[in-house]
Formats: structure tokens, sequence, C-alpha cells
């Protein structure tokens, strides 16, 4: 429970602190909602803009939980937003998985969880991902063509996933996209009157 945020205002880049209680002792099982919607996959578009700058005639597609993907729909560097429920059944997981399977070039995982990584590798011919490097993780090092590591506590989320960019001898665009549709536009017409 956040109780509170300083500062309560500031310019661009400053730093905020979350004062509150129940937070978890490991910073990665925390996670950041503005609106419902998790920071995370806002944070994904200045890798997915330095990506279609590398190679604009690729096709890139995202994978995301289901309920985020409002952050990138409209977003002119993504053809296509695959979302997957949060907790899927095994009916849900296993077709989702067969549609997955070896669809593309490369996938990415901009995420250290087991999951995120398991799409990876079975989506990708090839696979790189960000991995924590603890004992318990580097199994998944084991899974990804190439890897990352990934350090929640001293290291922007931002950041990290440019550095998957680095890693692919892509360069850097850290420009966050924020993106809508017409008819976004359109219902904020109606609700401003």
């Amino acid at each position: 429970v956040i109780e509170r945020i300083e500062p309560s205002s500031g310019p661009p880049g400053t730093r905020v602190a979350l004062i509150g209680r129940g937070f978890s002792p490991r910073t990665e099982r925390d996670g950041v909602f503005f609106q419902g919607l998790r920071t995370d996959v806002l944070l994904a578009t200045p890798l997915i803009r330095s990506l279609k700058q590398a190679w604009p005639a690729a096709r890139i597609d995202a994978l995301v939980f289901a309920g985020t993907q409002g952050v990138l729909l409209g977003n002119p560097d993504l053809d296509q937003v695959h979302t997957v429920p949060a907790r899927p059944d095994f009916t849900t997981h296993a077709m989702l998985l067969a549609r997955l399977f070896r669809r593309y070039d490369l996938a990415l995982s901009l995420v250290p969880g087991d999951r995120p990584t398991l799409y990876a590798w079975l989506a990708g011919r090839r696979s790189i991902g960000l991995v924590v490097d603890r004992p318990g993780q580097r199994w998944k090092q084991v899974l990804l063509d190439q890897w990352v590591p990934f350090d929640p506590v001293n290291t922007h989320t931002v950041r990290a996933h440019l550095a998957l960019a680095e890693a692919l001898g892509v360069a850097a665009v850290p420009e966050v996209v924020i993106s809508w549709r017409a008819e976004d536009a359109a219902a904020v017409d109606a609700l401003l009157g």
C-alpha cells in the first residue's frame, strides 16, 4: 500500500520515492501501475522504437498481459499486440504456445520472469532476454541464445530494455512512445464535451 509519494511534484527526471507498507523485500516483485496499467508495458516502447528504426521492414509484435494492451494499441512501431491472461487455463495456454512456436526470427523477453523467458524461447528461432544473475535463475541463461543481466535495484527499466538493443547491435532510441487511436481521441473529446 502506497501511503505517500515524495516529492509530490518535480520536473521531468525527478526521482520519486513510494513510501508505504507491504512491499516485497525483492523489488523486482513490486509493480507500479498508473490507472491500472503496469508501467513496464509503456516503458518497453523505447526498445520497440529502437528495433523499428534499425529494421524498418521488420514485423514487430508484442505479447502482454490482458488488460495492459491499451498502452500499445495505435503504436506506429508495432504490427500486432497479442495478449495472454495473467493466469491462463491449460487450454488457453496450450493454444497460445502452439501459436507462438518458432513464429518469429527473433523473440525478446523484457521481463526476467519464468513465463516471459519461456515465451521468448518458444516463439523465436533466436531469443534474447533479461535474466537476474542468481543461482536459481541461471537456467534461463541456458534457454536463451543471448541474455543480458537484469539489475532491478540500480537500473531503470528503460535502460534495462535498451541494454537488449545494445546486445543486438541496435542503436538505442530512448524515446517513450505514447500513442492513441482515432477512437481514443473521439472518446476523450466526448468526455470533455
